[in-house]
């Protein structure tokens, strides 16, 4: 887990690997326990957050924890990572282990304004373009295949690459699950990518199946299903997603989301985010004393 101050201090806890900036002896910090080695691993927990010592005096804006690696975005738009050697950690796959924060190279010379991480990562510069890098084992990286691949996988990268197929969209914000990553535009259009099997918002299983259409999108497509509304953010775990309108309304789709087919994106209304109860697309209007600002998911 991960947190930071107002003051821009990063702070995390939970369990660790290689991938953990160092910590002060044992006995100085007794949060630290059940440290030891496994295939050459370290790995231990802090049971209470631990400050990034590494990054003192780099004010952090804001940070994400991806399965084996994190990424931390500065207040003054560089963008830092470090974790086991492999392409989550976006400094190249010859790099090896990367155990305490180093600047990303390859957006050395790109302002980031906001990041978001699971198995790959995406990255959001101040201009509204989208860079992805990672293992892609469920295509949510974005990028076309290379010459001589599937039309419906595309490669792994071990560096930032900006996603071109956004190219002239300016993007606001980033969601990412391990098989969909989505992107929310100025627009206010959703466009979503990677598995559908997953929380897609741009086609239903159902209908993947009827018109033998592929179960995965190596490239963002637009949520049709939205396009009447104006959304500013969307939020999603593995099976389920939440998007918020710029009139404060809440739509929800995937596996539990409880719409007509269970992946068709519908309207959510009610009191409490636990009592909400998905309709069809625009069926009801929210009442006008209810304002989402922002939600949550789980796993």
């Amino acid at each position: 887990s991960l947190a930071w101050t107002v003051a821009g201090r990063l702070f995390t806890w939970g369990q660790f690997f290689n991938f953990a900036p160092p910590s002060p002896p044992d006995e100085d910090n007794p949060n630290r326990v059940g440290v030891n080695k496994r295939d050459d691993a370290i790995v231990g927990q802090h049971l209470s957050p631990t400050l990034i010592q590494e990054l003192e005096g780099k004010p952090v804006r804001c940070a994400a924890a991806g399965h084996l690696h994190i990424v931390a975005v500065l207040q003054n738009g560089q963008l830092y990572s470090w974790g086991p050697s492999g392409f989550s950690h976006g400094h190249g796959q010859t790099r090896g282990n990367v155990i305490v924060p180093t600047q990303v190279a390859a957006l050395a010379h790109v302002q980031i304004c906001d990041v978001v991480a699971c198995d790959d990562s995406l990255a959001l510069s101040e201009s509204g373009e989208v860079y992805s890098w990672g293992l892609n084992c469920w295509q949510c990286l974005g990028h076309p295949p290379d010459e001589g691949e599937l039309p419906e996988k595309s490669s792994p990268a071990d560096i930032p690459r900006r996603v071109e197929a956004l190219a002239g969209l300016r993007v606001r914000s980033l969601a990412i699950t391990v098989r969909t990553a989505f992107a929310v535009t100025d627009g206010g259009h959703i466009y979503s990518w990677g598995w559908e099997t997953g929380c897609s918002a741009t086609v239903s299983r159902r209908r993947s199946q009827l018109e033998g259409m592929p179960d995965v999108n190596i490239l963002p497509r637009r949520a049709e299903a939205l396009q009447r509304f104006r959304m500013v953010r969307v939020v999603s775990s593995t099976k389920h997603a939440l998007g918020v309108s710029v009139d404060g309304r809440v739509f929800s789709w995937g596996h539990m989301a409880m719409a007509l087919d269970g992946f068709t994106p519908g309207v959510a209304l009610g009191l409490d985010i636990q009592q909400l109860i998905p309709f069809n697309t625009g069926s009801l209007q929210p009442p006008t004393q209810i304002r989402h600002v922002r939600v949550r998911v789980g796993l």
